[in-house]
């Protein structure tokens, strides 16, 4: 039930990200798309796209593995850091 209500938390803070970063698109209309492993890998060097990862604190700090170049953010706190992002760059949430 945990990782359920996780999820649901972080969708919930995409999804405000995207209100509050100035998507044209109602809220229930917006659908997050999704990428495979290997073409997230083909975007790692890529200086236009950024990788953000909204694990728990505690997951983050607890994880052998971080993505290169990966910066860090509380899906708790989306108001907080949307300003820090430009919209011509690619966003790319990860949470796993």
């Amino acid at each position: 039930m945990y990782k359920f209500n996780k999820i649901i938390s972080i969708l919930a803070s995409i999804l405000t990200f995207f209100i509050v970063y100035g998507s044209p698109v109602q809220a229930a209309a917006i659908e997050v798309p999704r990428i495979s492993n290997h073409a997230a890998k083909q975007m790692v060097d890529d200086p236009a796209v950024i990788f953000i990862d909204v694990r728990s604190a505690k997951s983050y700090w607890r994880s052998t593995s971080k993505i290169t170049r990966a910066v860090r953010e509380d899906s708790n706190a989306v108001v907080q850091w949307t300003a820090k992002y430009t919209k011509d760059k690619t966003l790319i949430f990860y949470c796993t």
